[in-house]
């Protein structure tokens, strides 16, 4: 749709990026990366994911990228547990259990 001047894109008023840490995959990050840069200036960014180490950076490579102000909010809070097992011979085992 961006790269064909969509009528629909005049329509979107948001985007949302979930996992949006897959920019810094070398297969689709190149994507993710141009669709930020292509999308109207119309349309609000929001972006998120639990594992994105250089935040400030990327943030700030948005901001500067689209001339707008970004604005980060970061919580431990986790809606849906993050609980790591492991199955073998038929037995389903906690290996560690993070509830946040």
């Amino acid at each position: 749709m961006l790269y064909n001047n969509s009528n629909t894109v005049k329509e979107i008023e948001w985007v949302i990026f979930d996992e949006v840490h897959y920019i810094n995959d070398q297969e689709r990050g190149t994507v993710w990366e141009e669709t930020i840069v292509m999308l109207p200036d119309h349309i609000g960014i929001v972006m998120l994911s639990a594992t994105t180490p250089n935040y400030k950076e990327f943030s700030n490579w948005v901001g500067r990228t689209k001339r707008r102000s970004v604005f980060i909010e970061i919580t431990d809070y986790r809606p849906v547990p993050l609980i790591h097992k492991f199955f073998f011979n038929g037995i389903l085992t906690d290996i560690k259990n993070n509830v946040g």
